[in-house]
C-alpha cells in the first residue's frame, strides 16, 4: 500500500459551534471515504492513537477517512453541560459525513462506529445523514444499555476513589453522571435512555450495508440485529477481536489489527452503487483552519499547529486571546500517552479559561503520543515517558510560540510525566516562568523507581500492628502475596540500591542542584498533589518537602481522602484547577510591568 498524504486538522462549522476534524487523505481513493466515530469518555481517551493507526490503515487502503471530536468534546466547542447535546452530536456526524463527500469526492461514505459512536451514526442515518453503509462495534441498541454500563463503572470508580471514607464527595449532583472524569448531564442521560435503534428504521435499505462485530466473543446487540435481519439491509456479522486490548491504559492500547481487516475487506467487497447519490441537503458544512470561541464572554481562536522535529512534528491546539494578550505563554504537556485534551478534558477547559484571562495557551502531544508522529508502541513502561529526549522536545515547543511573535516567559504545567518533563525543561530553560507539576510520580527518574517502592512492604512488616492483621486475617491473600513479592523485591535490589546511594553521595544532591537551577532562572516551583502520591510521602518522610518550601517554592496537598493519580473525581479536578489558577494569576502579576510612580 502507498503511503497515505499527511492527516490535515480543521474545523467544521456547525450551528453549534466548531467541530474539531482531522482528515486522513488517501493517496489513491477507491471511492469509499470512512467517518470514523469514537466511543465516549475513558474508551474514548485509552483508544485514541489506536483509532488514529486505524485511520492511517483505512487512508492508506484508499478510504479517505475523518475524524472528529464531539461538540462538548476534545478540541470541539462546548462543554458537557450544553443543551440537546444527543441532536449536537448527531448533527456533527452528518455534516463530517456531507463534508467528506463533497472534500474527497467518494461516491459512498461509510461510518465505523464504536460503542456510543455506533449508536450515534445509526441515529444519524435514520435521520437522514449522507451515509450509505455501517461498521458497528460494541453499539447498543438502546441507550439505556450503554447508560447502564456507564452507571455500573462509575459506581465502581467511586467506590475505589474513596476506599477510606466510601461516598466522600463521589456522588453524582444535579442527576449528572462522571464516568472515568468524563460528564454527562442530566439531560443527555434522559435523551441517550430514550434512544432504541430498533425503532429507527434506517431509510432506503436497499442497497445499504451494515456490519455488526461481536467484543472480544460476545455476540453483537441481539435486539438490533433482528430489526436489521428484518429489513433489506445487506447484513453481515464478523468476529471482533482485540476490543479489550484496544480501551486498556494509553500506552498500552494496540489497534485491532484483525478488526481493522475486516473493516477494509467489507468496505471494498462487492460495493454496490451509492444509496446517496452526492451530497444530501443541507449542503457540506464549511471548513476554517481556526476555531472562534466565547469564554464567559471573553473572544479567543484555537488554531492546531504542528512544531517541526528532525523527523517528524509534535501536534498541539493553541488558544489565544483576541484581545490584549499578556506577558507569558502557557504549555500544557503531555500526561504520559493521554493526548493533548488532557486528564478528563481538563487541559482545553484550562487553556480555553487562561486564553479568555490574555494567557496564550498550548496544549500538545509530544512523540508518539495522541497526533504527533513517532511510533507510540515502544512506549509501554513509565519510564518511557521520562526520556531525556521529550525534556528536548519541549525546548522545541518553546521556540516554535517564539517564532510566532508570543510572549517568550512561559509557564510549563504537566501531569505525572508531564509534571517531570516541566521540572527538568524548567532547569534547562531560563525562559521558563514557572513549572506547575500535578502529581509528579517522581523528581528524578530511576529504573529501580518500583523497586525501592516496593521496600516500603519489608518496614511494613516489621511493625507489630502489621502482624496483628496478618493473624486476624484482616490483610487479603492477594495482599499478603503483594507484600511477599515486595520484599523479595527489596531485596533482589540492595545491592544496586546501595551503589547507587554511594554514586549520589559522591556527585551531590540532584534536588539542591535543581533547586539552585530553577532560582538561577527565577522560576517557581509549584508541585500540587492529591492523596495517596508516593512521591508525597516520601518527601515528607525524608525531608524534601519542607527543603523546597525552605525556598519559597509552592507545595499544596489537596485536603479529603478522594485518591485518584490521574483525577477521575469531579472534586479533585475543580481543587487542581483552582489552584492552577491561583499561579496563572501569581505569573500575571510577576509579569505585569510596574505602574510608574508619581513624584
Amino acid at each position: 500500500m502507498p503511503d497515505p498524504p499527511a492527516q490535515r486538522a480543521c474545523y467544521l462549522t456547525t450551528a453549534r459551534g466548531p467541530v474539531f476534524a482531522l482528515l486522513h487523505p488517501a493517496a489513491r481513493p477507491c471511492g469509499i471515504g470512512v467517518v470514523l466515530c469514537a466511543p465516549f469518555g475513558n474508551d474514548d481517551l485509552c483508544s485514541y492513537r489506536s483509532r488514529r493507526e486505524w485511520a492511517e490503515q483505512l487512508a492508506a487502503a484508499g478510504h479517505p477517512t475523518v475524524r472528529l471530536d464531539l461538540p462538548g468534546t476534545g478540541n470541539s466547542a462546548g462543554d458537557a453541560h450544553d443543551d440537546d447535546l444527543l441532536e449536537a452530536w448527531t448533527d456533527a456526524i452528518a455534516a463530517a459525513a456531507a463534508w467528506l463527500r463533497e472534500q474527497s469526492g467518494c461516491p459512498r461514505v461509510a461510518a465505523v462506529g464504536i460503542g456510543l459512536g455506533g449508536l450515534l451514526a445509526y441515529r444519524a442515518v435514520a435521520l437522514g445523514a449522507a451515509i450509505d453503509d455501517l461498521a458497528l462495534w460494541a453499539t447498543p441498541a438502546r441507550g439505556r444499555t450503554f447508560v447502564r454500563e456507564l452507571h455500573a463503572l462509575a459506581r465502581m470508580e467511586a467506590s475505589a476513589a474513596s476506599a477510606t471514607e466510601p461516598g466522600e464527595e463521589a456522588a453524582e449532583s444535579d442527576g449528572e453522571m462522571a464516568s472515568a472524569g468524563f460528564v454527562l448531564s442530566a439531560q443527555t442521560l434522559a435523551a441517550l435512555e430514550a434512544v432504541d435503534l430498533g425503532q429507527l428504521p434506517l431509510p432506503a435499505p436497499a442497497g445499504r450495508r451494515v456490519l455488526q462485530l461481536e467484543r472480544d466473543g460476545i455476540a453483537p446487540d441481539a435486539r438490533l440485529r433482528r430489526a436489521l435481519a428484518a429489513t433489506d439491509v445487506e447484513l453481515t456479522l464478523a468476529a471482533g477481536p482485540g476490543y479489550g486490548a484496544m480501551v486498556t491504559a494509553p500506552q498500552r492500547s494496540q489497534m485491532p489489527a484483525e478488526v481493522v481487516e475486516t473493516v477494509i475487506a467489507w468496505l471494498g467487497h462487492s460495493a454496490p452503487a451509492p444509496v446517496i447519490a452526492g451530497p444530501a441537503p443541507p449542503a457540506a458544512a464549511p471548513t476554517a483552519p481556526v476555531a472562534s470561541l466565547s469564554v464567559d464572554g471573553a473572544p479567543i481562536r484555537e488554531t492546531p499547529i504542528t512544531v517541526a522535529l528532525e523527523r517528524g512534528a509534535l501536534f498541539g491546539v493553541l488558544s489565544e486571546p483576541l484581545d490584549e494578550t499578556a506577558p507569558i505563554c502557557a504549555v500544557l504537556l503531555s500526561a504520559g500517552a493521554v493526548r493533548h485534551i488532557g486528564p478528563n478534558r481538563m487541559w482545553v477547559e484550562l487553556a480555553r479559561r487562561w486564553a479568555a484571562d490574555g494567557v496564550p495557551t498550548l496544549r500538545v502531544d509530544l512523540a508518539g503520543i495522541g497526533d504527533a508522529d513517532g511510533e507510540g508502541y515502544p512506549m509501554h513502561e513509565d519510564g518511557s515517558f521520562h526520556a531525556t529526549r521529550f525534556v528536548d522536545q519541549v525546548g522545541a515547543i518553546l521556540d516554535t510560540l517564539a517564532a510566532r511573535g508570543l510572549p517568550q516567559r512561559f509557564v510549563l504545567g504537566g501531569l505525572c510525566s508531564g509534571a517531570y518533563l516541566a521540572f527538568h525543561a524548567a532547569q534547562r530553560d531560563e525562559r521558563v516562568a514557572a513549572a506547575l507539576m500535578v502529581n509528579p510520580r517522581t523528581l528524578f527518574w530511576s529504573r529501580r523507581l518500583d523497586r525501592v517502592r516496593d521496600a516500603r512492604d519489608v518496614r511494613k512488616i516489621r511493625r507489630l500492628e502489621t502482624w496483628r492483621k496478618l493473624i486476624r486475617g484482616d490483610i487479603s491473600r492477594a495482599r499478603r502475596q503483594e507484600i511477599w513479592r515486595g520484599i523479595a523485591a527489596a531485596v533482589s535490589a540492595l545491592p544496586s540500591e546501595l551503589r547507587e546511594r554511594r554514586r549520589r553521595g559522591r556527585a551531590g544532591d540532584p534536588l539542591e542542584d535543581a533547586l539552585d537551577a530553577l532560582e538561577r532562572n527565577a522560576t517557581r516551583l509549584v508541585a500540587v498533589f492529591t492523596a495517596g502520591e508516593p512521591l508525597l510521602e516520601e518527601m515528607q518522610r525524608d525531608g524534601r518537602l519542607e527543603r523546597i518550601r525552605r525556598r519559597s517554592m509552592r507545595v499544596e496537598c489537596i485536603p479529603g481522602a478522594l485518591i485518584s493519580h490521574t483525577l477521575e473525581p469531579l472534586p479533585l479536578q475543580r481543587a487542581v484547577a483552582a489552584v492552577l489558577d491561583e499561579e496563572i494569576a501569581h505569573e500575571l502579576e510577576r509579569a505585569a510591568p510596574l505602574a510608574p510612580q508619581i513624584i
